[in-house]
């Protein structure tokens, strides 16, 4: 299931594979799609559908197999475009690690830029795999005060990769490439906490801000744009 959206003053645009996070609202890609719009930017933005279904949030988060499952599907979906045309990835809390086992299927190189938002993941995942996976960098957007979902709830349920404790999008991730497997790979990471001046853009620092489409206008799209 996918929706597209396309800016007319370019061509080709950038390809946007963009995914949401548990419940399957269509949030964030709706979101992400109207900043492009407003932006004038010459992306094409499609859906990734990995959810259960429309509001069945814990389904999402606990099925670790379709979790991995849907991961496939999202490889293949890119490894089916054409290598000529850039492929970057835009990924919502539950929807990241989704997002990461994708890239952790894909050759090198095979995704110029990744950027994971609120991601429903432990901080002390390994991200060298997924990060072999992409060209240009991995950037996670996270902040403290997402305490409830990403504070509170994985603590409590687990993270989309089953460990009880504060996400990755609440704390951001611990970077300790000697312990990982490809520890070079993490030059590629990129972290960017929440900072009060992001309230202008309609971001609060809590869960759903970061879907907010003055915020993705001013902090995403401009990323998303400069890939040739």
């Amino acid at each position: 299931m996918s929706e597209e959206c396309h800016s007319l003053n370019q061509s080709p645009p950038n390809l946007v594979i963009a995914l949401d996070g548990v419940g399957g609202t269509g949030i964030l890609p709706l979101s992400l799609m109207a900043a492009a719009k407003f932006g004038g930017a010459n992306l094409k933005i499609r859906r990734f559908f990995w959810n259960h279904g429309v509001f069945m949030p814990f389904h999402d988060l606990l099925d670790k197999e379709h979790i991995s499952r849907k991961g496939a599907e999202l490889a293949e979906l890119i490894d089916s475009i054409d290598k000529e045309h850039s492929v970057q990835v835009v990924a919502k809390s539950g929807g990241s690690l989704v997002a990461v086992k994708a890239l952790e299927l894909l050759s090198e190189g095979r995704v110029a830029r990744t950027i994971l938002l609120s991601p429903a993941i432990s901080p002390g995942y390994d991200l060298s795999r997924a990060l072999q996976a992409i060209e240009r960098n991995l950037i996670c957007y996270y902040s403290p005060y997402d305490r409830v979902i990403l504070g509170l709830g994985t603590s409590i349920f687990g993270t989309s990769d089953g460990v009880r404790t504060v996400s990755a999008g609440c704390a951001g991730f611990e970077v300790e490439p000697q312990s990982c497997l490809y520890p070079e790979q993490y030059a590629k990471l990129e972290q960017e906490r929440w900072r009060p001046e992001m309230l202008k853009q309609l971001h609060n620092g809590m869960h759903f801000g970061n879907s907010a489409t003055p915020w993705l206008l001013k902090n995403v799209v401009p990323l998303l744009n400069e890939v040739d």
